[in-house]
């Protein structure tokens, strides 16, 4: 499967959204690094939020940024909703993916 690297540096509060794409898979696993609360004048906890969108922007239900399990530490994570991380529901249509973070860098995504 292919990765999707994504260019960005730590902020505070960050927002990414994606073009349109489809794929094939049945999760989708995220790679971030947590900026470490203190430094460069970091005083927060890292948090990466992940919400599915159709087409149009539009949130799909059961992928919502309200319904995503936080992910908080750096790594490569599986992204879940509700401890939910099944996404082969949605394989060949065209989604957008939105990424809020708080102090991260967002390194990667990838379907698999």
């Amino acid at each position: 499967m292919p990765s999707y690297p994504v260019e960005g540096h730590p902020l505070r509060q960050g927002e990414l959204v994606t073009r349109a794409f489809s794929f094939q898979g049945d999760a989708l696993q995220v790679t971030f690094q947590a900026s470490e609360k203190g430094s460069a004048g970091v005083a927060e906890e890292t948090e990466v939020r992940v919400e599915l969108l159709d087409g149009q922007h539009v949130p799909l239900a059961g992928f919502t940024a309200g319904q995503a399990d936080p992910l908080e530490k750096s790594g490569t994570h599986r992204v879940s909703w509700g401890g939910r991380s099944q996404v082969g529901k949605l394989e060949g249509q065209a989604i957008r993916i939105r990424f809020l973070f708080q102090n991260a860098k967002l390194y990667s995504f990838q379907f698999r």
